[in-house]
């Protein structure tokens, strides 16, 4: 006989067996989620843009494109797909090798995911008379 426990609040005429607690199991660290990632988590792990909030604003201004098109930062990227950032201080183009691992790498493992296409420095809004920053 299955045990049951009264859900909390309830009147407990819908119980849900012991054990039964639905969690969402992690993969292991430094597991590839697969071949498809959002744009904007792209950017965030490959150390492209700092933060997913920066990188989903860049997408919003026009800034991020996907082989050559504007892209969104809900847009699934895989491998094979250049990725073109048009920031105020840099201008970077980087093809993707294969699947980025769902945390965070330092830059001696770029080259094993990235393919740097272009990384030019710009001067910056501050040496601009009339340029916005963010």
């Amino acid at each position: 006989m299955a045990r049951f426990c009264e859900r909390p609040g309830g009147s407990g005429s819908r119980a849900a067996p012991l054990g039964s607690i639905h969690r969402r199991a992690k993969p292991p660290a430094g597991v590839c989620l697969g071949a498809d990632m959002r744009l904007d988590k792209f950017l965030q792990l490959s150390g492209l843009i700092k933060r997913r909030v920066l990188a989903s604003e860049a997408c919003r201004r026009g800034l991020v494109r996907v082989n050559g098109q504007p892209a969104k930062p809900t847009r699934e990227l895989q491998p094979g797909d250049e990725v073109a950032l048009d920031l105020p201080r840099r201008d970077v183009a980087v093809r993707i090798r294969q699947p980025l691992p769902d945390r965070p790498f330092g830059k001696a493992q770029r080259p094993e995911f990235l393919e740097v296409l272009r990384d030019l420095p710009r001067a910056g809004p501050r040496d601009e008379p009339d340029g916005e920053g963010w």
